[in-house]
């Protein structure tokens, strides 16, 4: 399997982690989607895009820690009381 193939099925498993309302998940998912599209865009020999992506990884690590620690909300589900 190439690294586009697994990084699509990463974004759709992130996708679905996401409608299922589970957030962490949901990053951890996309973050190694991205690592994925890191291996594409350096076969390519697109440094900038290695480094976009970087830089994306990096913030949506941050998100994954704040929301870990409870800053953000877990669970995107509504109370129902």
């Amino acid at each position: 399997m190439n690294p586009g193939t697994a990084g699509g099925l990463l974004l759709i498993g992130g996708a679905y982690a996401l409608w299922r309302g589970n957030l962490l998940w949901s990053v951890g998912l996309y973050f190694f989607a991205d690592v994925m599209w890191v291996i594409l865009a350096y076969q390519a020999g697109d440094y900038f895009g290695v480094f976009a992506i970087s830089l994306g990884m990096l913030f949506g690590l941050l998100v994954w820690f704040k929301s870990h620690r409870g800053e953000f909300v877990k669970d995107l589900h509504k109370d129902k009381s």
